[in-house]
């Protein structure tokens, strides 16, 4: 997991010292190769992952209707179809089957 962000001063920060001499349009390119780079490793990640068991902690209702959503223990995020609201703060074993970029689509053994 890692996050980015273009620099931009923040009052009180050491970093608020130093001088912003780089170009608008060369941060957007150089956050546009790490998003991309991102992209990538995630993917073959989450990839790795499919057809092994996670301990899931279900944190509630997905976006998608009839899903619910968690997290691994190692923080990513997992949808899986169910209107079982009693899985929701419980751990649950899980085999992951499928992915998508950022986040795993998953069958759920109970």
């Amino acid at each position: 997991m890692a996050f980015i962000a273009m620099y931009s001063p923040r009052p009180g920060a050491v970093s608020s010292k130093w001088v912003d001499d780089i170009p608008k349009d060369e941060k957007s390119r150089r956050y546009a190769v790490l998003s991309e780079d991102l992209k990538s490793v995630s993917s073959l990640y989450t990839a790795s992952m499919v057809g092994k068991e996670y301990r899931l902690l279900v944190n509630g209702h997905d976006r998608l209707d009839g899903y619910l959503s968690g997290l691994t223990e190692g923080k990513i995020a997992v949808r899986f179809r169910s209107d079982d609201e009693s899985l929701i703060g419980n751990f649950v074993g899980n085999l992951l089957k499928l992915f998508c970029l950022f986040f795993v689509i998953s069958g759920i053994d109970e």
